[in-house]
């Protein structure tokens, strides 16, 4: 198996760059604050905040005088903003609308701009590769607020939001084990692929070709003919369009004039330094993603932030065979991988698995404005009724009624092994029930913390000893508990009998833990 990746043979000499940056900032920079009021330095037209270069961090800003700081890599917007090329008035009264808006609300440019730094560099590439406008890096904040999870009224889902039936039309691919629209690379293709016919359908208009892929080229191509019939001019600002679409194109342009001249505005535009976030490792057959997550040490959340398109627990069975994965660990969890045969990366059966949705998109699905809702039937609060729909679980459904998902069996008189068929009627049990079971899950997804180890805050149970018994929560990695109680990954494997291949978790999985040996490490 061979490497497949974004990095080049000087992707290490990146990386060796990158971490001096890193290790002098710290040095330079030690005793910063985290404020609400940082002190920001000025570079060219530029105000930029390190947002924590390490985004995983969840976007928290060190605030320090940054004169002090060894010089920064480029900034990737910078590389962006040259490209920009479409007409962009700062006076045009529609722009400053929706300008005045970002301008009054840094927090959200915060948020959009944090989540932003896993996927720009690849989508800026990508611009790059086809001579495109840098402005389209902007739409995935006007879609999606570049957050792949993203789902609308209409369905619409992933960083450039497609409805299923665009995505059906552009044959991207959608099932139980992963949807397209979400995975980065397919949906940022099919994305600017899209736009690109767009463009040559409206002669190089690509004001027209924006609106056409908010509303539909069928409902610019009316607009234009009406207007045309009238003798009126043709062009997007003159044209009849839906509200959505009169706010959508001004939206993109506002950013871009914000982008390009933050301090004008008197907003901050955050930093992202000008090399790759991720590189691709590919495989043969499927993968379960905490166990790829456990191999490459990093956190399962991370791998599916960035591969939104896997919907389950691991690699749909039928492809995309590869994984994205932080660049500095790709090429040693390619190695790792290669070094394994391919029945070996689903190191736990499918049948295993009570909890098998990805827990981002079990989120995504609960916020969708038309997932069911539990709904009682006849007035009787005790006899509450739930329609499955695509994608639930047995653990999803308890988890939504607030009870244990034994209990929801039992209620039900499902075997252990029994699957939830779609559309089939699930009774959930009273409010008493209810009550008794929230306490209980409550308890499993509390994070541990080691300020906190009551028996009330943690999710383990400890005795005089040391001996500890832990409860893994969905996303939760052998990894992430060793960091988490500062135990070696070695020694809970040995505590609880697992092989050396078999480190992927379930969710209600006990595993006993000895606090006593942080202390030895």
């Amino acid at each position: 198996m061979t490497a497949s990746y974004a990095r080049r043979p000087y992707a290490s000499f990146y990386s060796l760059i990158r971490l001096s940056f890193l290790a002098l900032a710290l040095i330079s920079l030690s005793g910063c604050e985290t404020t609400s009021s940082p002190d920001y330095t000025d570079s060219g037209k530029h105000r930029f905040s390190l947002f924590s270069y390490n985004i995983r961090s969840n976007g928290h800003q060190c605030m320090a005088e940054w004169r002090k700081a060894p010089p920064l890599p480029p900034s990737l917007w910078q590389r962006v903003e040259n490209r920009y090329q479409m007409p962009n008035s700062t006076t045009n009264p529609r722009i400053i609308t929706e300008r005045n808006w970002y301008t009054s609300h840094q927090s959200y440019l915060n948020r959009v701009s944090a989540r932003s730094a896993r996927y720009l560099y690849y989508v800026a590439n990508q611009l790059e590769a086809r001579n495109l406008p840098g402005e389209l890096a902007l739409l995935p904040i006007v879609e999606s607020a570049y957050n792949p999870f993203a789902i609308s009224t209409s369905q619409a889902s992933g960083l450039w939001q497609f409805i299923p039936s665009t995505a059906k039309h552009l044959k991207m691919e959608m099932n139980w084990w992963y949807d397209a629209r979400r995975d980065i690379p397919a949906a940022t293709d099919s994305a600017l692929n899209y736009l690109i016919f767009l463009r040559d359908h409206y002669e190089g208009d690509w004001l027209k070709a924006l609106a056409a892929y908010n509303a539909g080229w069928g409902t610019i191509d009316r607009a234009v003919a009406k207007n045309r019939a009238k003798g009126l001019p043709t062009d997007y600002w003159s044209l009849d369009v839906p509200d959505e679409t009169r706010a959508y194109v001004p939206k993109l342009l506002a950013l871009a004039q914000i982008s390009k001249n933050p301090a004008a505005f008197g907003v901050e535009w955050a930093y992202i330094p000008d090399l790759p976030y991720f590189a691709e490792v590919r495989f043969q057959g499927q993968l379960d993603v905490a166990f790829a997550a456990d191999l490459a040490g990093v956190n399962s959340d991370e791998l599916y932030q960035l591969n939104p398109g896997i919907s389950r627990w691991a690699t749909p069975p039928g492809g995309p065979y590869r994984l994205l994965v932080p660049i500095d660990q790709a090429n040693e969890l390619q190695e790792r991988i290669a070094n394994l045969h391919s029945s070996q990366l689903m190191p736990t059966p499918a049948s295993s698995y009570e909890y098998t949705a990805n827990p981002r998109v079990q989120e995504m699905e609960a916020k969708s404005p038309k997932s069911s809702r539990p709904s009682s039937s006849g007035g009787n609060s005790s006899a509450k009724t739930y329609t499955v729909r695509s994608g639930d679980t047995l653990w999803s459904v308890a988890k939504k009624a607030g009870m244990s998902t034994e209990a929801l069996r039992k209620l039900n008189q499902l075997d252990h092994n029994e699957p939830l068929k779609l559309g089939q009627k699930i009774a959930l049990s009273g409010s008493s029930s209810s009550t008794k079971n929230t306490a209980s899950n409550a308890r499993v997804s509390q994070s541990f913390s080691p300020a906190n180890k009551s028996a009330s805050s943690t999710p383990a149970s400890t005795n005089n000893k040391g001996k500890t018994t832990y409860t893994v929560k969905s996303g939760d990695t052998l990894m992430a508990i060793s960091r988490k109680y500062k135990l070696n990954v070695n020694d809970i494997s040995r505590w609880n009998g697992m092989g050396k291949n078999q480190t992927a978790l379930k969710p209600g999985q006990s595993l006993t833990l000895y606090l006593d040996a942080s202390n030895k490490h």
